[in-house]
């Protein structure tokens, strides 16, 4: 069951309220023509574990090196081992290849899905589509589960 409709009418919080009630599993799609930005948030059993945002598209790899948490050779590594087939997502790459701990993994994993969060919690206009899916066919780094009541309570502390 798909849920959609303008932010004006039915809040971003509302909606994940909304979705946090009925402890929904599926991607929230959020466009804001004002703003010409686009973002994705992938939430299991109400949890959010995935976002992504069109004005950030840097990927996982790309924001580790940012932060300093990999060197550019673990990173063109990790690429490398992808290129050849392996399935498995770059941060488990390098996790397994010991340049990063699963711990920083999952603290950069989480202040990526907080931004992302964030700067969507704060668009009044634009329109969201809700459709529910399987939990295979969401995008995920690592096991991490926010839950809604956490991003809400820091996003509103803010």
């Amino acid at each position: 069951m798909a849920i959609q409709g303008p932010l004006r009418e039915l809040g971003i919080h509302d909606v994940f309220q909304l979705l946090d009630l009925g402890r929904k599993t599926g991607v929230l799609r959020i466009t804001s023509a004002l703003r010409q930005n686009e973002g994705t948030i992938w939430f299991h059993d109400a949890a959010v574990v995935a976002a992504s945002i069109q004005s950030n598209p840097h990927p996982l790899g790309t924001a580790l090196l940012r932060a300093g948490k990999i060197r550019e050779e673990d990173l063109a590594r990790a690429r490398a081992v992808q290129t050849q087939g392996d399935p498995r997502r770059i941060g488990e790459i390098l996790v397994s290849a010991g340049a990063i701990t699963a711990r920083e993994l999952e603290a950069q994993v989480h202040a990526h899905i907080e931004d992302v969060v964030f700067t969507m919690l704060g668009w009044s206009e634009g329109y969201f589509i809700f459709e529910e899916c399987v939990p295979d066919a969401i995008p995920r780094e690592t096991e991490l589960r926010i839950s809604v009541e956490h991003l809400l309570l820091e996003w509103a502390r803010r």
